[in-house]
């Protein structure tokens, strides 16, 4: 509200009376300038929306082409063989992960197994060891004069590993 002064209005509050005055006589064309701001905003967003419908488009026709089928076939509906073609895809990827897992845990049970034997071959073969030092050293035990007998010998053979018993 303006405040009255002594001298009338103040040189502000006449301002502001002039500028209300001015709006309100050219409501029509400040209604015109609104309506074509709104009109160009509303075109920009549509010139957007249409370039990221473009750009959703192509990456569709190379996404497609990549799986091995059209996003616009001839006949049918739109990217309905594409989406058969990627499940398609999706399926063979899924059955492959479980297949090469299948393979894998088939081959860490052949190499446990493996190693498992190994394992009884290498205690056997220690334990063997074993016995045939202790042979030889028997054997040695035996020998009074520097002479040595079968028996000191199968023993020493026994020991390199070259008879079995």
């Amino acid at each position: 509200m303006p405040v009255l002064r002594r001298g009338g209005l103040a040189a502000g509050d006449r301002t502001v009376t002039a500028l209300i005055a001015l709006l309100a006589r050219h409501r029509s064309w400040l209604l015109l300038l609104a309506v074509a701001a709104i009109g160009a905003a509303l075109y920009a967003w549509g010139a957007e929306a249409r370039a990221d419908r473009a750009r959703l488009l192509a990456w569709g026709d190379k996404m497609c082409a990549a799986a091995g089928a059209e996003l616009m076939p001839a006949k049918g509906k739109r990217g309905a063989e594409c989406f058969t073609a990627v499940q398609a895809l999706a399926r063979f990827k899924a059955e492959a992960a479980e297949a090469t897992a299948e393979a894998l845990a088939t081959a860490e049970r052949s190499r446990a197994n493996s190693a498992a034997a190994d394992a009884r071959v290498a205690r056997a073969a220690a334990d063997a060891a074993r016995t045939a030092t202790a042979q030889m050293e028997a054997a040695n035990a035996q020998v009074t004069d520097d002479r040595v007998g079968r028996d000191w010998i199968a023993a020493l053979n026994r020991t390199a590993g070259l008879r079995p018993r």
